[in-house]
């Protein structure tokens, strides 16, 4: 549990009383979360009970509206006091839906866009219709769907798991340099070792482990004759991911991502800020990016060493 004044809410390490940024991760601590959120709400205001008392009353307000409307209408056309009562009540039933269906598609209804507030995922920041949402006032402060977390995506992912700030070590002497001896030989250049396998996180907590090829969407299929190591099923309800959305392929350095045709598109998102679309050719993807794939997204990272996914 990250504790704001404490703790980072970006990386969790110890904030010592009166820093401005982060020792660890280099984020500002104004721009750190309000009220116990998720490093991924960093920036994010939670809105006051008031605010949100004053979205349920408008939302009330519209729906009785709504059928007010609805029943005087089918009374003018039918002049039957029941068929009007009935129109009225399916119109604002129909309105509760659409408002659900608001809520779970952009995070606002009504009530909740004419309050300055926005519902999202505690731990996605986007609109979802599962229950750990929190309602946000993004007129006083980041709106989570709108911009990224003042955070970087590497920062939040390969943190240490420890929560202690890193004491400067002081720098040894120089070594008196010695002549080289005829006899040694120049050392080989090593290369970076290739990671056996990436880890792919999904917004709604899953995570897949990949050393190959991998289908992601909805329901990804593999083509006649193709082979895949690993499925990774995305559920949304809002059907913005398609069915078969992207293939992904581990090369031990970098995750190549083709778009397989989706109706949204694959968008990369690298830690630093740079946005691009994925095209069916595939593009190579660094740990420590983020690809959206319609409403959703995924964080790509590698396992810790000797830890499983």
């Amino acid at each position: 549990m990250v504790h704001p004044g404490t703790s980072c809410a970006a990386c969790a390490a110890a904030l010592p009383a009166g820093v401005d940024v982060c020792a660890r991760c280099g984020s500002r601590v104004e721009l750190q979360s309000r009220g116990g959120l998720p490093a991924v709400l960093a920036g994010c205001v939670p809105a006051a009970r008031p605010a949100r008392t004053a979205a349920v009353v408008t939302d009330g307000v519209v729906l009785l509206l709504l059928g007010a409307v609805a029943g005087a209408v089918a009374l003018l056309v039918d002049a039957s006091t029941t068929t009007a009562l009935a129109v009225g009540v399916g119109a604002v039933v129909l309105g509760a839906v659409l408002g659900v269906v608001a809520v779970a598609r952009t995070g606002r209804t009504p009530g909740l866009h004419a309050s300055g507030l926005r519902s999202v995922g505690l731990f996605t920041g986007l609109p979802t219709a599962a229950r750990d949402r929190v309602v946000l006032d993004v007129r006083a402060g980041r709106d989570p769907v709108r911009t990224l977390a003042p955070v970087t995506m590497a920062a939040i992912l390969r943190a240490p798991a420890d929560s202690a700030v890193a004491e400067p070590t002081p720098t040894p002497a120089p070594a008196p340099i010695s002549a080289p001896s005829p006899a040694s030989a120049p050392r080989p250049v090593s290369t970076p070792p290739r990671a056996p396998t990436v880890v792919v996180a999904l917004d709604d907590g899953q995570r897949f482990e990949i050393s190959g090829h991998a289908l992601i969407g909805r329901s990804p299929t593999p083509a006649r004759d193709e082979h895949v190591d690993v499925l990774v099923p995305v559920n949304d309800l809002s059907r913005s991911v398609s069915k078969t959305h992207a293939s992904l392929r581990w090369d031990g350095r970098h995750l190549w991502v083709a778009d397989r045709g989706s109706t949204n598109g694959t968008i990369v998102l690298t830690a630093q800020g740079d946005r691009s679309a994925a095209s069916a050719d595939g593009v190579a993807v660094e740990p420590g990016s983020r690809l959206e794939l319609g409403d959703r997204w995924v964080a790509i990272e590698t396992p810790e060493p000797g830890g499983a996914a």
